[in-house]
């Protein structure tokens, strides 16, 4: 049986780290099965227990999977009543793993009235714990599986407090030696009583998590309905742009300006899917996706009124920016997306702090957006490279250069590519650096590809207000 200590602690380690929010994020599934491995073991030990002699370390392991069991169970109800901060998940796995470790420990290493005593302040701070955790996530649902939680675990603290109690009193009154064969049995009569009460509590959890997927499943569907509105708001706007374009043009390839729609409403479709899919995720991701959503349909919205207002007689509307402080809130974003395709982004403002120009900020961010996705798809191909986006401030004008470290563009293609519909990609529609030197104009600047000895370097130059 010299095996049956170490292979236990290793087994139950890769367990705490994997499914009680350690390496993995909290989860129902991941919660589910660690509720279910701990309970499960614990009846198998204790079953071993009574089987083969009571071996000591066989009892005190089904004591510390039913305490893991009951740790966690803790933080699991808190995950339920409110979303848990990642650091707070790791603090939470790590805690569960650590208090297991230390009531083995003890069961292992105190006897008597000492274990007694250690073991029942330990377990009653434990279940109150957790009954206070289970009438919090009552009063916050009002759902019928939280009040049977809180009933059973505070009727098994109950229950443990008067046991525990009577048992130490009847051992310091000297009425049942703590040593003695009657001590023993009446400690095997109680883990009945206390395994009974500690099977309902499963029970009831097993009640809120089947509630929770329930929850669960209805607030995806609903997202999911939500998002699909959504692009069907945008699709209606994007036909009444195109409308509007081919009652104003004889050219019929200002249709296709919707291009420009096509990275926020592909964002929005594939986080659609991935909330639409079977796989389950915790609170903290549906949050980071449904703010991935509301980001790229306000995007959504602000290109398609900033490409009409190209092709309206009205002017786009202008306020005065601080050209760095918009650079760097762009570019913080950017750094981001640009990671993970193995390009680098770096920014320079050079000169001033405070450059101010006469812009509207949505088109602005097109441009410079166009200009370095056009950067990192030809970087891309070469497997990874930089793009540096520099400010220099002249008298009354400032340059916005975006340079990348690729093989280059070749002079006769400077011009070129700003036509409508030409372009260096072979699945490319001609419309983005277009449409960005529209923009330029309209804001009494220019777009131009400026030469180098290597690499690409597109410049947007500006003029510069008054302070």
């Amino acid at each position: 049986m010299n095996w049956v200590l170490p292979l236990s602690l290793l087994a139950f380690t890769g367990l705490c780290f994997r499914t009680a929010g350690i390496a993995c994020a909290f989860s129902l599934q991941r919660s589910a099965v660690f509720l279910f491995i701990t309970a499960l073991s614990t009846a198998l030990f204790y079953g071993a227990y009574r089987m083969f002699g009571e071996p000591l370390v066989l009892g005190a392991l089904a004591k510390m999977m039913g305490e893991a069991n009951y740790v966690f169970l803790g933080f699991f109800i808190r995950s339920q009543r409110k979303v848990l901060p990642r650091s707070v998940e790791i603090w939470g796995g790590t805690t569960v793993w650590l208090w297991s470790l230390i009531h083995l420990t003890l069961n292992l290493t105190l006897t008597g009235v000492a274990q007694m005593v250690v073991m029942t302040v330990q377990v009653l701070v434990l279940i109150a714990w957790v009954a206070y955790e289970a009438w919090l996530l009552w009063r916050a649902q009002r759902s019928a599986m939280p009040l049977m939680l809180a009933l059973v675990v505070t009727a098994h603290g109950l229950s443990e407090l008067v046991a525990r109690g009577a048992m130490l009193w009847r051992g310091f009154q000297g009425s049942l030696a703590l040593n003695a064969p009657g001590w023993t049995d009446a400690m095997l009569d109680w883990m009945w009583v206390t395994f009974f009460l500690g099977f309902m509590a499963q029970l009831a959890t097993a009640g809120v998590v089947a509630s929770a997927l329930s929850q669960d499943k209805a607030r995806l569907e609903q997202m999911v309905s939500q998002v699909e509105d959504m692009l069907q708001e945008k699709m209606s706007m994007v036909m009444s742009l195109l409308a509007s374009n081919a009652a104003r043009e004889t050219d019929p390839q200002l249709a296709s300006l919707a291009h420009e729609l096509r990275q926020p409403l592909g964002a929005i479709q594939l986080n659609a899917e991935y909330l639409a899919s079977t796989q389950r995720m915790s609170r903290e991701e549906e949050s980071q996706v449904l703010q991935d959503i509301l980001r790229d349909n306000q995007r959504a919205v602000s290109i398609v009124q900033g490409v009409r207002n190209l092709f309206v007689q009205h002017s786009a509307q202008l306020t005065r920016l601080n050209l760095p402080d918009v650079l760097e809130r762009w570019a913080a974003h950017q750094t981001k997306v640009l990671h993970p395709v193995g390009v680098g982004m770096t920014l320079n403002l050079r000169n001033q702090a405070e450059v101010l120009v006469l812009a509207n900020v949505v088109q602005l961010e097109m441009v410079l957006q166009n200009l370095v996705n056009n950067a990192a798809e030809e970087l891309s191909l070469q497997g990874g490279g930089k793009i540096e986006v520099t400010m220099i401030a002249q008298d009354r004008l400032v340059h916005v250069d975006v340079v990348d470290s690729g093989s280059g563009l070749p002079a006769d293609l400077h011009e070129k590519v700003f036509e409508m519909s030409y372009s260096t990609k072979s699945h490319g529609m001609g419309l983005g650096l277009w449409l960005s030197r529209r923009i330029a104009q309209m804001h009494r600047g220019h777009l131009g590809c400026v030469a180098r000895p290597e690499g690409t370097c597109m410049r947007l130059t500006l003029p510069r207000e008054l302070a």
